[in-house]
């Protein structure tokens, strides 16, 4: 048993100070974001308008080169084979 009384799973574990505690730990992954242009006029007012994509949720591709971070060092390493993602 890990600790809190969680079982922890030798494949959760940070490589470079033993950390197995899956709570301290998060999930990191390469995201490309992509948005729509709206208005860019420099002559009159610098600033580029994009369209935003945060309340829809629309304009991210997959991610990859998904790894964990331990929160106790803020090392990253890569998933093992054997754990499967599933989001919520």
């Amino acid at each position: 048993m890990g600790q809190n009384g969680l079982t922890t799973l030798p494949y959760l574990k940070c490589p470079k100070c033993g950390n197995d505690s899956w709570s301290d730990m998060r999930y990191l992954e390469d995201i490309v974001v992509y948005r729509e242009l709206r208005r860019f006029n420099p002559k009159a007012d610098p600033a580029l308008v994009i369209a935003s994509g945060y309340a829809s949720g629309e304009g991210y591709d997959y991610g990859e080169n998904a790894r964990l971070e331990c929160l106790a060092c803020f090392k990253e390493f890569p998933l093992s084979d054997e754990v499967t993602i599933d989001f919520e």
